[in-house]
């Protein structure tokens, strides 16, 4: 992955690990991280291991437990009230 190096992509791409970020919005910026890119050697079990962090079923279930945390006491304390 090649990605601008700001924002969500600092947040998800590990420089040389996983991608290659670029710093100037450039073309030769760009060009560099793409020369970068295609030199490297990118260790698939990685890349997908790592992917795997944001998949649909994560993403899902780090909702589920925000919720969770979130919604659950203030019902608790709602319920309790009307006691």
């Amino acid at each position: 992955m090649i990605a601008y190096g700001a924002g969500g992509a600092l947040d998800t791409v590990l420089e040389g690990q996983t991608g290659v970020l670029f710093r100037e919005r450039t073309p030769d910026s760009l060009a560099a991280a793409v020369r970068k890119c295609d030199s490297m050697n990118w260790n698939p079990d990685r890349l997908r291991k790592h992917a795997e962090r944001y998949g649909p079923e994560v993403f899902e279930a780090r909702i589920h437990d925000l919720l969770d945390r979130t919604l659950l006491p203030s019902r608790r304390e709602s319920q309790g009230s009307r006691s």
